[in-house]
């Protein structure tokens, strides 16, 4: 057969439903039936539909498989193994992979504890953050007091929770507190921020606020005023009181702390969770489905170690095998296991409740596995009958297939058969499963699968008795001639004869299959290394013995081809890899010694649908779908042409201004997304930029220097292409201005001098006049000076000295500016420098 799954990736939503498609091929010369398992997941989230499916030689159809997942099970990928079989040979099967990936689902749920406090100057809350999703969450908490007039402090800053537990913040909140008057409600919102698209849950909490003095206290100094001795006796009483009843803040904080003391406020959504696994002490139970051999429908029951007459909980042992407590409290306990066809038995493996083995547990407490609990059926049996003429001298025989150990007999009983056809065994061990086998001289031998439950009794188990007279016989051959040392083998569907064709010159390829049962319906398969197995239906009478010739095709294949580059020539160093059911290999594209970019992939079993994937670095993979069958005349597949273009672009050009000249040291950005790729104009060639080996796809291109307005353009890059772009900039901002001399009396007019080699020193509006400066010039013969490029929309301050060594407070004058984007600023009015007289 041959099977392939689609799609071979998705992702879904927990709880939501996967669906593929298996495809099947019966590849075989009969009617065949196929049914699909998936390995890799819980099957009873698996629904193949149709469960079975049925085809005749050369037909293809369809199985849909339809994966449910929780909408608890944790976000994740996991790769499947879907698995078709054969109903006529459960042998055979066909293999296919696919991959889910499991979309992470964040639900939070976040409560106070307690909601209410009553305090002095701070009240402490606990934040219970509980996660019921399928992926960990991380966060921070958070608190708002509407009023701002309170403080929070948080232990821990951050918080993390796996899913299925909750993790508790402690939060204290700290405020003013009044000297008299009524207890005053503080009302907060306190929650947590989580996820990279900010999701915030909050709860309402409330801090009841004691002031320094309460209102009795004031009454009760009217009080004194009036009857002093009286108001001393009732204060000190009142005092009194109020201590004993008084709740320290201190009791407060050990009650939101954990039991041991610890912070790391883990706090699970169960105490504590047992669980454990379930297995039979048969070596071949007919429950043993799961590789860990687990048992189903066994009920586990938990007992308070001090206690054993009545169960605290029970469980029942799922189809692996495994049973769960959850919800635990700390204590002790022990366990027992039950079921219909087994014998009691307490943990690990007692057969009284003394003998059991205590386990701890504590609140909280992450508890590995327990050990496998071995669990014994009790012993069952089997009745039937041989049906022949005269049974007597038969010989019925129960025994293990497929016994590994040559130390321990497959045999399990054997029984001589009554003269009335009757036989029994008793006692026989249970759960497991058996061969049935009766066997008479001059009769075929008759062989039938019991499976027999735990305790259970099998009866009226019919066999009947053929003549063994029945014979096949053959030749064998290949399109070379006659074929020998291929292994032939007839099957009724119980029973089974093989041999293998001879290798003798004069008879080679000959074979006899003999000792067959008479009448009956066989199937008469050939099979050799190297080659496609063959099968052929026959049937016996009793009349005539039949003669079965088969000729075999190979059952391996090559792939050939070359590869080019997308102009034509030959591209030598390509990673070829095959991949098919149950195969997988790869080769290199020649680069010396043949024919450049030759390739050749040898020994491929056929039939099969093979997936070829080209690859080099530098170059766009390419994938091909190879179909190698004997029955298209296509084993040999030599005349492959694959063309692998560049998987790279380059993008070049020139940064100028708006009169066309060359600008260096310019930054230019190429960017999609989060990736950015940066460099800055080239002093050689004069303002020049080249992008390489640059990914396909849609960007945006930006130029940018001080002063001036980004520049801004949309480029699509294709593989393999090459685009020239020209980025111009506008000018840079500057600030410009005049320094004059003024006259005796002050100020300054349109005549006054111009202050040549004045000193003009440049600064940040937040540094002036204590910090550092920016930039410093001194004044041409003109009095003119021109601070550029400077940073566009910034405020600057200009302040002219009287000499370059001047400290920066001494300015004799000065003016503040705001700059603007490519524009040079002209400073709107003359800086002031000494006085002529």
């Amino acid at each position: 057969m041959h099977a392939t799954a689609w799609p071979d990736e998705l992702e879904v939503e927990p709880g939501e439903v996967a669906n593929f498609s298996v495809s099947v091929t019966n590849t075989s010369h009969v009617i065949d039936a196929y049914r699909v398992q998936v390995f890799g997941i819980d099957p009873k989230w698996v629904t193949a539909d149709p469960p079975l499916l049925s085809l005749f030689p050369g037909d293809v159809d369809s199985i849909d498989v339809s994966v449910r997942f929780p909408a608890d099970y944790p976000s994740s990928r996991r790769r499947l193994a879907l698995t078709v079989r054969s109903e006529n040979d459960p042998d055979e099967f066909a293999l296919a992979h696919a991959e889910i990936a499991v979309a992470p689902s964040t639900l939070i749920d976040v409560s106070v504890d307690p909601p209410m406090m009553q305090g002095g100057r701070r009240a402490r809350f606990g934040i219970v953050v509980a996660n019921s999703g399928n992926a960990t969450i991380s966060g921070s908490p958070v608190a708002v007091d509407p009023e701002d007039l309170s403080e929070f402090e948080f232990s821990p800053s951050t918080v993390e929770v796996p899913p299925g537990q909750s993790r508790v913040v402690h939060v204290t909140a700290r405020g003013g507190r009044a000297w008299m008057g009524n207890p005053r409600a503080r009302t907060y919102s306190l929650g947590v921020e989580t996820g990279e698209r900010v999701e915030r849950v909050e709860r309402p909490a409330t801090f009841i606020q004691r002031p320094r003095i309460g209102r009795w206290l004031i009454s009760l100094l009217g009080l004194l005023a009036a009857a002093a001795i009286f108001a001393l006796v009732l204060s000190r009483a009142f005092d009194s009181v109020i201590s004993e009843a008084s709740v320290d803040d201190r009791v407060i904080e050990d009650a939101l702390s954990n039991d041991d003391g610890s912070d790391d406020g883990v706090i699970p959504v169960n105490p504590a969770t047992m669980t454990g696994s379930v297995v039979s002490q048969s070596t071949v139970s007919s429950f043993v489905r799961s590789a860990g051999g687990g048992v189903p429908g066994i009920q586990a029951e938990l007992f308070a170690a001090d206690d054993t007459t009545v169960a605290l909980a029970s469980a029942v042992t799922d189809d692996n095998g495994v049973y769960t407590f959850g919800g635990l409290n700390t204590g002790t306990y022990k366990l027992r296991f039950t079921g219909a066809g087994y014998n009691p038995v307490w943990y690990e493996a007692g057969q009284t409740p003394d003998a059991a083995t205590e386990l701890s547990v504590e609140a909280g407490q992450e508890l590995p596995p327990l050990n496998d609990m071995l669990i014994g059926g009790r012993p069952g049996s089997l009745t039937g009958a041989v049906i022949a003429d005269d049974p007597t001298g038969a010989v019925a025989t129960l025994l293990v297939e497929g016994q590994i150990d040559a130390e321990i007999s497959a045999i399990v009983a054997q029984v001589d058969v009554s003269a009335d056809g009757s036989f029994a065994f008793e006692s026989v061990p249970s759960p497991a499963d058996y061969t049935l086998r009766v066997e008479k001289l001059g009769f075929a031998r008759e062989s039938r699968p019991v499976s027999l439950e735990a305790g259970q009794t099998l009866t009226d188990i019919e066999v009947t008795l053929r003549p063994d007279d029945g014979v096949i016989t053959g030749v064998v051959s290949d399109d070379a001639g006659l074929l020998g040392g291929a292994t032939v083998m007839a099957t009724d569907g119980t029973n089974a004869i093989e041999t293998v064709s001879l290798t003798v010159d004069d008879n080679r390829g000959w074979y006899a299959l003999r000792n067959l049962a008479v009448p009956g319906r066989y199937t008469v398969t050939v099979s050799r290394d190297g080659y496609a197995t063959e099968s052929r239906n026959v049937v016996l009478d009793g009349t005539v013995s039949p003669t079965v010739d088969i000729k075999m095709t190979s059952a391996v294949g090559s792939i050939a081809g070359t590869t080019t580059d997308s102009t034509g020539a030959p591209l030598s160093g390509v990673t070829v890899q095959v991949v098919g059911a149950n195969f997988e290999t790869s080769s290199t594209s020649i680069s010396q010694e043949g024919p450049e970019g030759r390739f050749l992939l040898e020994q491929i079993p056929v039939p099969g649908s093979y997936t070829l994937t080209f690859a080099k670095p530098g170059y766009t993979s390419r994938v091909l779908l190879v179909e190698l069958d004997s029955r298209l005349g296509n084993i040999n597949t030599d005349n492959l042409l694959v063309s692998l273009t560049v998987d790279s672009a380059i993008l070049t050009g020139q940064v100028t201004d708006r009169e066309g000249n060359r600008l260096s040291q310019a930054t230019v950005k190429l960017a999609a997304g989060s990736t950015t790729y940066e460099q800055v104009s080239a002093d050689e060639p004069l303002g020049s930029f080249a992008f390489t080996d640059v990914p396909p796809g849609s960007y945006t291109l930006t130029a940018s220097r001080k002063g001036s307005s980004d520049t801004v353009i949309p480029v699509n890059l294709q593989a393999g292409a090459e685009r020239v772009e020209l980025l111009q900039l506008g000018d840079q901002a500057g600030i410009r201005g005049r320094v004059v001399v003024g006259s005796v009396l002050g100020g300054s007019g349109p005549d006054s001098p111009p202050a040549a080699n004045a000193t003009v020193r440049l600064f940040a509006s937040s540094e002036f006049p204590n910090g550092d400066e920016l930039d410093e010039q001194l004044t041409d013969a003109n009095g003119e000076f021109n601070f550029s490029p400077v940073d566009a929309n910034e405020w600057y301050i200009v302040a002219v000295y009287a000499e370059p060594g001047s400290a920066n407070d001494k300015a004799l004058d000065s003016v503040q500016v705001l700059s603007q984007e490519s524009v040079g600023i002209e400073i709107g009015r003359d800086l002031v420098i000494g006085a002529v007289g």
